[in-house]
C-alpha cells in the first residue's frame, strides 16, 4: 500500500507543481497591479480585497483542474501538495548556488523565496478549504450508471463510463449544480455526439470508424482543455 501511495503521488508532482506555479504567478501579477495602483487610498484597497472564505477572481484556480487532480490523489493530495513545494524550494535552492557562484550575494533572497513558497502553499491550501474541494473524491452523482443509461437511452458498454466522467466534471465546475440540471447537461452532450456521429457516416469512407473513435476518446481531454483555458483566461482578465 505504500509503494502505491507513492507512486500516485510521485505521477501526479509534475502537475501539481506546473498548478501552484500557475497559482503563484497569478498572485504576483495581482501584487504587480496592486503596486501600480499605490495611490489608492487605504480604504480603496480595503474594498477591493475578496471576502473572508471567498476566493479572490485574479487567482489562477480552477476548480476543474485542481479537482480532477485531487481526485486521483484522493487523501493524498496534501501529503502531495507538500512533495510540490519541497520540489519548488529545492528547484530554487539550486538555482540560486548556480547564481552564488558567479555573484556575491547572501542567503537572503534564498530565505524570502521560501517564505514567499510557504505563503503560496498555505494560501492555496485555504482555497482548496474554501471551495469545498477537499474530498470532492467521495462526492455523490446525481445520476448512477442505470440513470445514465435510461435517461440518455445508452446501450450498455464503455459509453457509461465515458458519460459518468463528464457527469463528474460537470459537478465539479457546477457544485450548486442540480440533479435536474445535470442530466440536462449530459443530454446536450449526448446529442452533439450523435450529431458527430451522424455527419461522419454522411461523409463515408473507409476511415470514419477510426476518426469516429478518435474523436470518442478525445471528446473529454478537449472539454477539459477549454475549461481549465476559460478558468485561466478569466484569472488574467
Amino acid at each position: 500500500k505504500d509503494v502505491s501511495s507513492m507512486r500516485t503521488i510521485i505521477d501526479n508532482v509534475d502537475e501539481m507543481r506546473s498548478i501552484l506555479n500557475g497559482y503563484r504567478s497569478s498572485l504576483s501579477s495581482s501584487s504587480m497591479s496592486t503596486a501600480v495602483g499605490g495611490n489608492e487610498s487605504e480604504n480603496e484597497k480595503i474594498l477591493q480585497q475578496p471576502a473572508i472564505g471567498t476566493i479572490s477572481e485574479s487567482t489562477s484556480f480552477c476548480r476543474l483542474q485542481i479537482g480532477l487532480i485531487l481526485r486521483r490523489l484522493k487523501d493524498l493530495w496534501s501529503t502531495a501538495l507538500v512533495v510540490a513545494a519541497i520540489a519548488e524550494i529545492r528547484c530554487i535552492t539550486l538555482h540560486s548556488m548556480e547564481d552564488n557562484q558567479s555573484d556575491s550575494k547572501d542567503g537572503n533572497s534564498d530565505d524570502t523565496a521560501t517564505r514567499d513558497i510557504v505563503d503560496v502553499i498555505l494560501r492555496f491550501y485555504e482555497d482548496i478549504q474554501k471551495s469545498n474541494l477537499d474530498g470532492c473524491w467521495k462526492l455523490r452523482p446525481h445520476l448512477d450508471g442505470k440513470a445514465i443509461v435510461k435517461s440518455l437511452d445508452l446501450p450498455r458498454g464503455p459509453a457509461v463510463g465515458t458519460y459518468i466522467e463528464e457527469q463528474v466534471r460537470w459537478m465539479l465546475l457546477n457544485p450548486t449544480g442540480s440533479k435536474v440540471e445535470c442530466e440536462e447537461h449530459l443530454k446536450s452532450v449526448r446529442k452533439r455526439e450523435l450529431e458527430r456521429s451522424s455527419s461522419s457516416s454522411s461523409d463515408g469512407g473507409a476511415g470514419n470508424g477510426t476518426n469516429k473513435e478518435k474523436e470518442k476518446n478525445t471528446s473529454n481531454s478537449h472539454q477539459d482543455d477549454k475549461a481549465i483555458r476559460h478558468c485561466k483566461k478569466k484569472a488574467h482578465v
